[in-house]
């Protein structure tokens, strides 16, 4: 897999104050990748069409909560990037050089979030609600090597709080867990690490709807290749509190990646008053 860059937001529409025990979505888009260009100065969140591209998408979904992975921007850059798209809290991974980068911001005005632990390859959050009801998210960007990979899980691995909590993660893995989820006539075995790694931990991998695939390489003949890089996996304690969600993969715009929407309910009693609290995210890359 080609180095990628790309942002994922989730969000949560402003009308929505109360609480995040009803529902919610997740939606991820990564654009074409290209190669670094010197005289355009850094791709991804840097780029020329960065603000105007994701402006539009968070008018539209209106997020509480947005999640930048493989930014590709100059740290120093970076907190004036954020605040021109509307976001006064962040926790975040720098960039090195055209490789990794994880924003995670949030309007605390809406939601309740804090920051369990980080590295390059994830950020961990806890959410709250109103009632009371906690639950665990991982933002993930894992990195195309299978040795960077296998990093990530062990980071994972050791995070008790996480694995002790309802717990979602979402974002890029990279990798697959069926020859299904891959249309490559140049591979025809491929060892397995990551689906051994869910099975170990007792997750869950979230199934979808529309196209088989979210992302592909964009070329013609043999030269083509389609993977299903993007997914949630979940523990048993947040499927059990989120019996209805669901993803979606939407259909395909100039990203190499499919958007995924990811849609939340928790099963609460009926409320009139209170509208159901929408949670959405998405990825993408210049």
């Amino acid at each position: 897999m080609n180095e990628k860059q790309k942002w994922m937001p989730t969000s949560i529409p402003a009308k929505v104050l109360s609480n995040i025990t009803n529902s919610g979505s997740v939606f991820t888009l990564e654009p074409q990748p290209k190669p670094p260009d010197p005289l355009d100065n850094v791709r991804g969140a840097g780029s020329k069409g960065f603000d105007s591209s994701v402006h539009d998408l968070l008018r539209i979904h209106r997020p509480a909560i947005a999640i930048f992975v493989e930014t590709r921007v100059n740290p120093l850059r970076a907190e004036g990037i954020i605040r021109r798209l509307g976001f006064y809290f962040f926790e975040k991974v720098d960039s090195h050089g055209f490789s990794g980068g994880i924003w995670l911001l949030w309007h605390s005005q809406i939601v309740q979030l804090q920051v369990l632990s980080s590295f390059d390859q994830v950020i961990n959050v806890l959410i709250s609600d109103t009632t009371g009801f906690d639950w665990v998210l991982s933002a993930v960007y894992a990195k195309p090597s299978l040795a960077g990979r296998h990093v990530l899980w062990n980071f994972l691995n050791g995070c008790g709080f996480c694995a002790s909590h309802p717990w979602l993660l979402l974002g890029d893995f990279n990798d697959i867990v069926s020859a299904e989820e891959s249309f490559n006539p140049l591979i025809v075995n491929r060892s397995n690490h990551f689906l051994s790694w869910i099975n170990r931990n007792y997750l869950i991998n979230l199934g979808f709807s529309g196209p088989k695939f979210t992302w592909t390489n964009g070329r013609k003949g043999i030269a083509l290749i389609k993977e299903r890089l993007d997914r949630g996996i979940c523990n048993s304690d947040w499927r059990v509190h989120f019996k209805e969600g669901f993803i979606q993969h939407l259909p395909r715009t100039r990203s190499d990646h499919y958007p995924v929407l990811l849609n939340v309910s928790r099963i609460a009693p009926f409320d009139a008053f209170n509208k159901p609290f929408r949670f959405e995210a998405c990825w993408l890359s210049h």
